[in-house]
């Protein structure tokens, strides 16, 4: 029996959505930018797993399953960007620092590329100075400050640069 697959939108992958050869299933959208699309998954064995799909919403669009350019003008800048995208995430399978989650994987499929991540729990920076309960102590700040920074040195030492650091990604 075919699992149902259940569509978000006319960019995202439907829920049930397989990838990988059965490896990861699409169980929900998480968000999405002009870059791409990240979602929740799961593997065989239920373990959760944040799915990043390279998909530049200004050039592409959903066929299926598939990603499809949107004209031929755009074939270089999506070859360009698929490129820096699996270059950048490939760098990032190798890093090991505490303080930045671990990518899994990098694969291609659906004429695009995807990047599997480690789910990271816990309240994010935002979600705490949200808390009208919670205050952050100096040393706190500065705990939390020092490593962002051990971070951002390990992200600037394989020349990449972190484009989305902001309070709800710092957990």
């Amino acid at each position: 029996m075919k699992k149902e697959i259940i569509l978000a939108s006319k960019d995202e992958l439907g829920v049930g959505t397989v990838l990988k050869s059965g490896r990861y299933t699409i169980q929900n959208v998480m968000g999405l930018n002009n870059f791409g699309i990240k979602y929740h998954a799961s593997d065989k064995n239920g373990d959760a797993f944040v799915l990043k799909e390279f998909f530049p919403s200004e050039i592409c669009v959903r066929d299926g399953s598939d990603v499809a350019i949107v004209s031929n003008e755009s074939i270089p800048e999506f070859k360009s960007l698929i490129h820096g995208f699996l270059k950048d995430a490939g760098k990032l399978v190798n890093l090991d620092n505490p303080n930045i989650g671990s990518i899994l994987e990098v694969f291609e499929e659906n004429n695009t590329a995807y990047m599997v991540e480690e789910v990271v729990t816990g309240a994010s920076l935002l979600d705490t100075v949200n808390d009208p309960d919670s205050e952050l102590t100096p040393q706190q700040i500065t705990s939390i400050l020092t490593q962002l920074l051990l971070a951002l040195h390990d992200i600037h030492a394989l020349e990449l640069l972190h484009r989305n650091i902001e309070p709800q990604n710092i957990t």
